[in-house]
């Protein structure tokens, strides 16, 4: 079992400083917000150290942008409650394939 802290906690933190701090804390990761797949030093801040994207629109789920960056970043995207339906599964998984 991993440990981790959501940027939700602190999302106007800058996220080289959130990394640090839950670095120097022990845990064993974070979970990013889906604007923090439009910050170009995600990879820098935190390479390794990611366990998941959380996402709050189907919108931005089905984007391919966030199948791309999901996949450079090797993090899996964590759709919020009831963000994602079956009717969009086939979507998604589609997407996903071929971006992700």
């Amino acid at each position: 079992m991993r440990l981790a802290i959501s940027r939700r906690a602190a999302p106007d933190m800058p996220l080289a400083r959130f990394c640090e701090l839950a670095r120097q804390r022990g845990l064993d990761g974070v979970e990013l917000g889906e604007r923090d797949l439009d910050d170009e030093t995600v990879l820098e801040a935190a390479a390794g150290f990611i366990v998941g994207v959380h996402v709050e629109s189907l919108a931005r789920v089905a984007a391919p942008r966030t199948a791309r960056r999901a996949a450079e970043l090797g993090a899996p995207i964590v759709a919020a409650p009831g963000v994602v339906d079956d009717g969009s599964v086939a979507e998604l998984d589609t997407i996903y394939r071929r971006h992700g």
